[in-house]
C-alpha cells in the first residue's frame, strides 16, 4: 500500500488556527475547539493511505485543478493529490455554510 505524505499549505494552517481561535475565544468553548481540530486532523490523516477516497469536484475551476473535498463537522477540507511524488496537499478548511467559490477564489 502506498503511503502519501500530507502537507498542510499555509492557507489550511491559517484556516485551522482561525477556526480554533473562534470556537475557543469567541464562542468560549475551548474543549469543543480541541475536539473539532482533532476530528479534522484525523480526517486528513486518513488521506495518507486513501487519498482517492473522495471524487474530484465536478465544477470548474476545481475539476481542471483536480481538487477534491470532504466534510468533517460542517467543514469542507479541500485537497489535491500529487501522484508523481505521493503527496497530498491540504489547501483549505472552510465552514460549509460559507460561499465556497468566494472563499476559494485565490485557490
Amino acid at each position: 500500500m502506498i503511503s502519501y505524505e500530507i502537507i498542510m499549505t499555509p492557507d489550511s494552517e491559517k484556516d485551522l488556527l482561525e477556526l480554533s481561535d473562534y470556537i475557543a475565544k469567541v464562542l468560549l468553548a475551548p474543549q469543543t475547539a480541541i475536539n473539532y481540530i482533532r476530528e479534522i486532523k484525523n480526517g486528513i490523516k486518513d488521506l495518507k493511505h486513501f487519498p482517492k477516497k473522495y471524487k474530484i469536484i465536478q465544477d470548474e475551476p476545481f475539476y481542471s485543478l483536480k481538487i477534491r473535498r470532504f466534510i468533517v463537522n460542517n467543514f469542507y477540507i479541500y485537497y489535491r493529490i500529487d501522484e508523481e511524488n505521493n503527496v497530498v496537499y491540504i489547501l483549505n478548511v472552510i465552514y460549509n455554510k460559507r460561499n465556497q467559490l468566494k472563499v476559494l477564489k485565490d485557490l
